[in-house]
């Protein structure tokens, strides 16, 4: 009984453990970069307030970030929920993602699918959601590009998400 118990108690204690990681997983993966933008935001806002008083601007950038507040609070329902940012396909998915992204970063988007993603996991939803959303932040943040080109295309064997922009880019020899 004694064995039984320990077991039982220990596995309940990985279960808890797997279910927090999960949990840390969806609010770093989701949420956080969602306040990211909120942050630039209001950061734009603040040091627009410091330099001019161009009022148009500054109520505009703050209903945006208003906006991304509410699609957040809106996220963080669905993950309480167990279901994720996902509509019935991972196109759908990405192209609500992709008119947000517009929306906050000001880069145009050029997003094209062809062929059929719908009988993919909702594991390989989740991976090529996360992917195409890691990319367009770090594009946002990090490229200065004006221009972003993404592709998902699906057949019955492969589903293949392509994202490029023309950005500054890297060497990849200075990568440490």
């Amino acid at each position: 009984y004694l064995q039984w118990r320990t077991g039982r108690s220990i596995g309940q204690q990985i279960g808890h453990q797997m279910a927090r990681e999960q949990i840390s997983d969806e609010l770093h993966d989701w949420i956080k970069q969602n306040l990211i933008y909120i942050n630039r935001k209001l950061t734009v806002v603040l040091e627009q307030l410091e330099s001019t008083t161009n009022s148009i601007f500054l109520r505009s950038t703050l209903r945006n970030a208003k906006n991304e507040v509410d699609n957040t609070l809106f996220e963080l329902g669905l993950i309480i929920d167990g279901k994720g940012p996902f509509t019935d396909s991972v196109s759908d998915s990405l192209k609500v993602y992709v008119d947000r992204f517009i929306q906050n970063s000001g880069i145009p988007i050029e997003f094209n699918t062809q062929g059929s993603t719908d009988n993919i996991s909702v594991n390989a939803k989740i991976a090529l959601y996360l992917v195409a959303r890691a990319a367009l932040d770090n594009i946002d943040r990090h490229s200065a590009a004006n221009h972003i080109n993404m592709q998902l295309l699906g057949d019955s064997h492969y589903v293949t998400l392509t994202i490029s922009d023309n950005g500054t880019g890297f060497d990849v020899k200075d990568i440490k």
